[in-house]
């Protein structure tokens, strides 16, 4: 797996190391070497009953008095899993980049923001690629700015960032983009008047535009909605760019459609549907139509209200479609009374001309189940005395009503545009055969409500139908998220969004409007288990509920209805983790400000997380985080030219350093402020090694015993102790899942301990060996271990050792070289056979290389120490040369990071694009640096700077959760686990068919991704287990139950009763 072999390592790349230390009494050998069995350090802390913030005050942990901070910060880049561009970046950019020539401050503050990170985003000149299309600031007083994306003046397609300021200076950037076009032509050969008679024809309209009737136009808008030149990048690699002509076209009240035509060859490269619809059973196809036959007046026409302005607003109670007597909100005028509500503090007077042009009404119209989408007659819903016998009328304009109370009061958002526009609600649309029409849609302008057929009753029932086709009104006048894959998906999802926040007895979608012997669920949509009753996407109302159901064919616009259950399912969880007052907030934020018009999945996840972060807190966001993960939707997935790479940890960032004196660690956030000290009254003489989610610390004192700290980051509380209090250790790691534990002793001999954490009589010594002889070497030897770190799976231990060899006719030299031992097999759970092999072999004498570590994401990336000797006294000075590396094991790509002036001792940042390591300052005291890297995780991107003085050995940590696995551990089989009762009360009862014999681990996560129980069970025969777990007291809400045996694991989500 990590073999790598590399001849005579030439290259240019402190508290110094000692050789020869005295050696301590051996350790004793008659038994494990922990004082328990069954590690109770390690046993869970209580759950606690209020969650504080993160390192609280509370003792033990203190605030610590921060170091003056001087260089960049590290910056957060998270990018594209396909093209491996950024789609968000995070943290402030130094004023020496700063830009004085734009026309405003704000301008300057963003293009210096682009112009600081241009190597991240793949851009030598980012202003000539970016233009500013609009800014604003929202309630928080944040100032948010969209970008365009541009090639020689013309516009990108999808080519869209937002920019988002806080006092003045740019916090975060996300957006999508493309690599610059190649094309220079530019210049279209095919005009624009041919390009839309083009695109008319394609939709089968030879002659252009049909003519509409009169009162259809305030319903469609221009039929022509937008026609521009761009360029067009392909979906996939399959086709390349195309400077295209981009038109929105309208033929009639149910067709609207979005139109690339080659501005070269005039060819149509894609047309798809715009129209909005509730469900993906019936979609308008465009078919050829003879110009239109001439209509009487319609009666909708003000011509046909020319009535004076005699009363005005009034009210009335009548019967809806559930047979409810609801108050609505009409207009009198003259002997007539109309249903149009103008009592909203949107309605505007003085532009109105009424009864037919309202400014700011929300205003319910009749189609009459009418056949004639260019010359439709609508009719007015009147009453002479105001008494209303039409339920689908009432039903429509009330919940319309609701709609806009419910936006207003809890965003403060008025109307549909934000800006006091109508609210249209049109009943009895017909479908083009002139039978009832099983939909209903929003079609830019108006929501449109069939009456049904065989799925459906009248849509007009549902209130979330209502809530549902208002909301991508609201998405159209704010993210405007494209109608098609991901981007039409998170456009669906967003409309069940918030139609059940709306209608928020439950998380389904039509519960009140389908039929049950097509939906026999009940329901057409159901957030909260996407399958819906059905078993695949045959099933009629089935969606995916997981990245791994994912439909990927070109069917319903690429999926848009059947993928929205994923994003779907993601709000479903973190709604009830937080609440729904909660998640509506951020959903709300997210939809307003930080997506973009091509934002995929990923995009959303990490929206919907900075939204959590901006109005709540970090506990909130990692909800967020931990409802994307458990639908399969990564917050930070590598780019692709890293194989076998690993989603980055999605918590919150922080570092973990020692003071210079040895005494206390500090863990500080990423502007270098302190948040909680540990460790106080102790020396510690190992670099302290911490878990994946920064739960668990584990170092060696100065009495040689092995201790730790057990972080919990929701109450800000600590637990120390001693995992072993024989004086006998060096150096101690803890594996990044906090199964297992390697140690090297301080008797200086050639071995590594082995210990499981779980089953401490899974214990073993592994003897280190040379497995390879480097040129003229008569013999060699591995005096002992120093540095130890463990692989992303816990299945291989990287460490260094001293060398002793004896050359040909000469004296022996010493070097350190760096060993890779495969201390555990993950799929028998047990200490593996203990085979080595040498990182880097053929180093020459007065080389050596040190202190190695693993990349964060890449396993196949290590940075370390490389030392030449320079006066060959075999002790290491000031006078020598010290210099760090980066290696990727698969290519055999060897980079040098920077020349230091000491021992780095490297460690990764958690999204691999920085390292830190120990430098010592002009004064002879370490401290901690930095050095941003490039995207091969090697290479330089910047020069260092210094992160925190009087600081040493740090570690960069996130407090999220992922999976750690090797890709040898597998899912169980579904079927061998049964979970009941679900939802559960105090106590779980599990049945698990065992394949084999061995160990079985449980634990239980909450929706924050934080293990709150675990549970193990040594030496388990093969065949049934069942055991009634006793969980501690839970909050209500969900939960995900993890079970682990010989390599497989399950997982199951359960819910705790309130």
């Amino acid at each position: 797996m990590f073999r790598f072999l590399l001849f005579s390592v030439l290259f240019l790349i402190g508290a110094s190391r000692g050789i020869g230390q005295i050696k301590p009494a051996a350790p004793q050998r008659n038994g494990p070497l922990w004082q328990t069995s069954q590690v109770l350090p390690f046993s869970p802390l209580p759950y606690p009953h209020s969650q504080a913030n993160a390192l609280s005050e509370a003792d033990p942990l203190a605030r610590f008095s921060t170091f003056p901070i001087q260089f960049e910060r590290p910056a957060r880049i998270i990018r594209d899993d396909t093209t491996g561009l950024p789609v968000f970046i995070q943290g402030k950019a130094p004023a020496r980049h700063l830009i004085a020539h734009r026309s405003s401050a704000l301008e300057n503050q963003v293009f210096s923001y682009l112009e600081h990170h241009k190597e991240a985003l793949g851009m030598a000149i980012p202003e000539e690629s970016f233009s500013v299309r609009e800014s604003w600031q929202d309630a928080l007083g944040w100032t948010h700015v969209r970008l365009l994306q541009t090639h020689l003046g013309v516009e990108v397609y999808g080519g869209e960032l937002l920019a988002h300021l806080k006092d003045g200076a740019v916090e975060f950037l996300n957006g999508r983009y493309h690599r610059a076009p190649s094309t220079r032509q530019v210049a279209p050969t095919i005009g624009a008047a041919e390009a839309l008679a083009l695109a008319w024809k394609s939709l089968g309209y030879p002659e252009g535009p049909p003519a509409l009737a009169p009162a259809l136009a305030p319903l469609i808008g221009e039929q022509t909605a937008l026609q521009k030149l761009v360029v067009r990048m392909p979906r996939s690699g399959a086709s390349p760019e195309r400077l295209a002509w981009y038109m929105e076209l309208a033929p009639g009240i149910s067709r609207r459609y979005a139109v690339f035509v080659d501005a070269h060859t005039g060819a149509i490269l894609e047309s798809f549907s715009q129209l909005c619809h509730l469900g993906a059973g019936h979609v308008h196809t465009p078919q050829p139509l003879s110009p239109p036959t001439p209509q009487p007046l319609n009666p909708l026409t003000p011509d046909a209200f020319a009535l004076p302005l005699i009363d005005g607003p009034d009210s009335a109670t009548a019967k809806d479609l559930q047979g409810v007597n609801r108050r609505i909100y009409n207009y009198r005028s003259g002997n007539l009374y109309f249903l149009m509500d103008v009592t909203r503090s949107m309605f505007n007077a003085a532009r109105s001309q009424l009864p037919g042009g309202p400014q700011g009404a929300i205003w319910t119209i009749d189609a009459d189940n009418k056949v004639d989408s260019e010359n439709l007659q609508l009719f007015q819903v009147t009453s002479a005395n105001n008494t209303w016998n039409n339920p689908a009328a009432i039903s429509a304009h009330y919940n319309a009503g609701r709609a806009y109370e419910y936006y207003l009061k809890t965003f403060k958002r008025n109307s549909i545009n934000g800006k006091g526009g109508n609210i249209i609600s049109i009943i009895n649309i017909a479908d083009d055969d002139g039978t009832g029409l099983d939909n209903a849609y929003w079609n830019g302008n108006a929501i449109f409500y069939g009456n049904g057929k065989q799925a459906f009753s009248s849509l007009a029932r549902g209130l979330d139908v209502a809530g549902h086709e208002m909301t991508h009104g609201v998405i159209q006048n704010a993210a405007n998220m494209e109608y098609y894959g991901e981007s039409g998906a998170l456009n669906e999802s967003f409309a069940d969004i918030f139609g059940v926040m709306i209608d928020r007895e439950d998380f389904k979608i039509g519960e009140d409007v389908v039929k049950l012997s097509v939906f026999p669920s009940g329901a057409m949509r159901d957030m909260a288990n996407p399958n819906n009753g059905g078993k695949s996407l045959s099933d009629r109302g089935w969606q995916p509920a997981h990245t791994g159901e994912q439909y990927t064919g070109d069917a319903d616009n690429g999926g848009v209805h059947i993928n929205s259950g994923i994003p779907n399912r993601a709000f479903y969880l973190f709604a009830t983790a937080v609440g729904k007052e909660t998640a509506e907030q951020v959903y709300f934020y997210a939809l307003t400000n930080l997506l973009t018009r091509t934002s995929r999945f990923i995009d959303c996840r990490l929206a919907v997380a900075q939204a959590a972060k901006v109005l709540f807190n970090a506990s909130v966001a990692a909800a967020a985080e931990q409802a994307f993960t458990t639908v399969g939707i990564s917050g930070s997935t590598p780019p692709t030219s890293q194989p076998g790479a690993y989603a980055a940890n999605p918590g919150e960032q922080f570092i973990l350093a020692v003071d210079t004196d040895s005494t206390g660690m500090f863990i500080y956030d990423l502007n270098g402020q302190s948040v909680g000290t540990l460790a106080t009254n102790e020396k510690i003489i190992s670099k302290p090694s911490i878990t994946d989610d920064g739960s668990v610390i584990l170092y060696v004192n100065a009495n040689r015993q092995i201790r730790y700290q057990i972080l919990n980051w929701t109450t800000g509380q600590t637990q120390s102790g001693t995992l072993s209090s024989q004086s006998i250790w060096r150096n101690a790691a803890i594996a990044k899942d906090g199964d297992k534990i390697a140690a090297i002793t301080a008797e200086y001999e050639p071995q590594i301990y082995v210990a499981s954490l779980v089953n401490s009589a899974k214990a073993k010594f592994f003897p280190l060996y040379s497995p390879t002889f480097t040129e003229g070497v008569q013999s060699g030897q591995v005096r002992y271990a120093d540095a130890l770190e463990w692989d992303l799976a816990g299945e291989y231990v990287v460490y260094d050792a001293l060398n002793q060899v004896s050359l040909l006719g000469g004296a022996p030299y010493l070097y350190w070289d760096i060993g890779i031992l495969h201390a555990w097999d993950n799929p028998a759970d047990q200490p593996a056979k203990g085979d080595i092999e040498k990182l880097i072999t053929g180093l020459s004498e007065r080389e050596s290389i040190g202190f190695p570590a693993f990349s964060k994401n890449s396993p196949n990336i290590i940075a370390f120490d490389y030392v030449i000797d320079v006066d060959g006294n075999n002790v290491f000075t000031e006078a020598d040369e010290y210099y760090l590396i980066g290696l990727d094991i698969q290519k055999g790509t060897l980079r040098t990071v920077l020349q230091n002036n000491t021992f780095g001792i490297p460690n990764y940042g958690v999204d691999d694009d920085y390292l830190l390591f120990d430098n010592e300052a002009s004064n002879g005291v370490t401290q901690v640096a930095f050095v941003q890297l490039k995207t091969d995780k090697l290479s330089p991107a910047a020069n260092p700077g210094v992160f925190l003085s009087q600081r040493m050995w740090a570690s960069w940590f996130a407090t999220g959760q992922r999976v750690l696995t090797d890709a040898k551990e597998r899912p169980g089989p579904e079927q061998a686990l049964s979970v009941f009762p679900n939802p559960f009360d105090g106590t779980l009862q599990i049945a698990l068919e065992l394949p084999q014999a061995g160990d079985l681990q449980a634990s239980l996560w909450d929706a924050l991704g934080r293990r709150v129980w675990t549970a193990s069970f040594p030496g388990q025969p093969s065949g049934a287990f069942g055991h009634a777990l006793s969980l501690p007291a839970l909050p209500a809400g969900a939960y995900v139950l993890r079970l682990k045996h010989n390599g497989h694991t399950w997982t199951r989500q359960v819910i705790r009763n309130p």
